[in-house]
């Protein structure tokens, strides 16, 4: 439905846009100007989701605390959240993306310390200190 005002016309809203001509007079009759493009609005992005926060943790699978052996290696195997970084004994475990990690460690005859610490990039720690004793 167009309603004339002094010589323009005016459109009705369709889905929520609405959509107009004008309509002038000319020398040779009514002259209709194409109607602006009519965008349709933009589809709503869905919310990007931070990824799940993890409180920090440490668990050790092995070796047990003052476990005695008789190899001169142990192999320290645990588990930490997958952002942390493990250090034993001041040395950098690979942490795969489940948190397991594991070392080898050469010990020396007696009683070895072993300092496992796990950290965050929000500063938190975590950590355990195991003593292997080796008995060849």
């Amino acid at each position: 439905m167009l309603k004339s005002l002094g010589g323009l016309a005016a459109g009705l809203a369709i889905t929520g846009l609405v959509a107009c001509t004008s309509a002038n007079t000319g020398p040779t009759g009514p002259q209709t100007a194409p109607a602006p493009a009519v965008t349709e609005p933009a589809p709503a992005s869905t919310p990007s989701q931070a990824p799940v926060q993890l409180d920090l943790f440490l668990s050790i699978g092995a070796p047990a605390d003052e476990s005695v052996v008789n190899e001169s290696t142990v192999t320290v195997q645990g588990r930490t959240t997958p952002d942390a970084v493990v250090s034993i004994n001041e040395q950098v475990a690979a942490v795969d993306a489940s948190g397991a990690f594991s070392m080898r460690l050469t010990l020396e005859e007696g009683p070895n310390t072993i300092s496992i610490v796990a950290s965050n990039f929000q500063g938190k720690q975590a950590s355990m200190v195991l003593t292997v004793i080796y008995v060849p």
